[in-house]
């Protein structure tokens, strides 16, 4: 008795992002949709490696592409991008990583539309993808268009159906102006300017309270407060081992390439909001993020990425540095 294989998605990534590609891989499995990778760990660029990925491509009802700046530089999901459109597979991107879209993707895509994962929206991402992914369209904005001879005009909208979709913009008549209309339209643009101005005087002082607090105490803060609060940071300790591929304490090594691992950042203090820095003993570890994007508010957390390349093993230090005190995460690899 023979069984039909159930539909997929394939996850074009770079290795640098694995383990928020674990993280989407499980979130999307509870929400009833699978996700294929490349777990046979073959050596890239073998042709069992490259038939692999063909045939999976080929066969997946879809591909999800993991934008960020690594994926951008990656020779590999450029060649995934490319096989995708051969086969005429729709492409979901996900941005999960990068301050600019622009950074975070291949050339030719950047007028792509794409879902926001970013930091606190990755939950709200997760369920617009798997909404997209099982064809549910997402709600469209139709806007206005001066009537035409035919009386109608059409869009295609690309993202968020199995289907492209044509939709007709309405069509307004017109209606002769008044002197009572126009001076409604004169009072309510008068209101908005005024609006405008006093938000532009009200938020204008904050911000520049907050610049001037950054010149100031050499850091950001809050408009209005002041940092305080302890910085905790888990684990402390990474312990990494050449020969051992794969998840180990909290890291992901490929023998031959780099290992990511990843610590989490709490402001345990009961009140306050704080930035913190870094501080690394080793110049080729790099962090993603390197220092506070927006303060750490009470009881918050914040993930970080430290990225280690196999030849900078022996002793490393990483310091996370809060407003009352430092916490040190030691690197040791052999």
């Amino acid at each position: 008795m023979s069984t039909t294989p159930q539909p997929f998605v394939f996850v074009s990534y770079a290795h640098a992002n694995e383990p928020l590609v674990r993280r989407l891989i499980a979130d999307l499995k509870v929400r009833g949709i699978n996700a294929w990778v490349d777990e046979s760990r073959l050596e890239a660029g073998t042709p069992d490696w490259e038939s692999a990925l063909r045939v999976a491509i080929s066969g997946a009802k879809a591909v999800i592409l993991i934008a960020s700046p690594d994926a951008r530089a990656s020779r590999y999901v450029k060649d995934e991008l490319r096989i995708a459109e051969m086969y005429k597979r729709r492409i979901y991107p996900l941005w999960v990583a990068g301050a600019q879209w622009m950074d975070s993707i291949p050339i030719g895509w950047g007028g792509t539309q794409y879902i926001d994962a970013r930091e606190s929206g990755y939950f709200i991402a997760v369920d617009e993808l798997a909404a997209a992914l099982r064809g549910v369209p997402p709600p469209t904005l139709q806007v206005p268009v001066p009537p035409s001879p035919s009386n109608s005009s059409t869009y295609s909208q690309v993202a968020g159906s199995s289907q492209d979709q044509t939709v007709s913009s309405p069509t307004f008549p017109k209606r002769a102006g008044t002197g009572k209309s126009t001076w409604a339209c004169l009072t309510a643009s008068v209101a908005t300017i005024v609006i405008v101005v006093v938000l532009v005087v009200v938020v204008g002082g904050q911000l520049i309270n907050f610049i001037s607090g950054i010149f100031q105490n050499g850091g950001t803060t809050l408009p209005g407060s002041h940092e305080s609060g302890q910085l905790r940071v888990t684990p402390t300790s990474l312990i990494l081992i050449h020969t051992q591929g794969g998840f180990n304490n909290g890291c992901f090594y490929t023998p031959g390439s780099d290992w990511t691992c990843r610590v989490t950042l709490q402001n345990v203090s009961t009140t306050g909001a704080f930035s913190w820095s870094t501080q690394v003993s080793v110049r080729t570890i790099t962090l993603s993020p390197s220092a506070a994007i927006i303060p750490l508010s009470a009881g918050q957390s914040e993930e970080v990425n430290i990225q280690i390349p196999e030849n900078s093993c022996g002793h490393a230090v990483v310091t996370f540095k809060g407003p009352e005190n430092s916490v040190d995460v030691t690197i040791d690899c052999s």
